[in-house]
């Protein structure tokens, strides 16, 4: 099952859908960049990213999600991005950046 949160999910219910996550319940969250900044999410294993600013700290708030350390952990991320110029320049603006 998945859940979607969005800037209008009360806290609660945000709260709520991540134990259930934890507990297995609910596979995927679908999200906005409402995530992005404030919420770890250890028990994530995969991170999909589709579409972005080109802001290097948007990308790090974002892998940052999955990435928190945990013993015996592997942890994918995968960017989408199209097949479009302004997409592939923020790409290649962002990675560059990377340490």
């Amino acid at each position: 099952s998945h859940r979607v949160v969005t800037g209008s999910t009360p806290e609660k219910e945000r709260r709520d859908f991540f134990q259930e996550f934890r507990r297995g319940r609910t596979r995927i969250i679908v999200t906005t960049t409402v995530l992005d900044e404030g919420v770890d999410v250890p028990d994530a294993s995969v991170s999909i990213i589709v579409g972005g600013s080109g802001q290097p700290r948007q990308m790090i708030q974002r892998t940052g999600r999955v990435c928190r350390y945990e013993e015996n952990k592997t942890a994918f991320i995968y960017e989408i991005i199209a097949d479009h110029d302004l997409e592939r320049r923020q790409h290649i603006k962002r990675t560059a950046t990377r340490v």
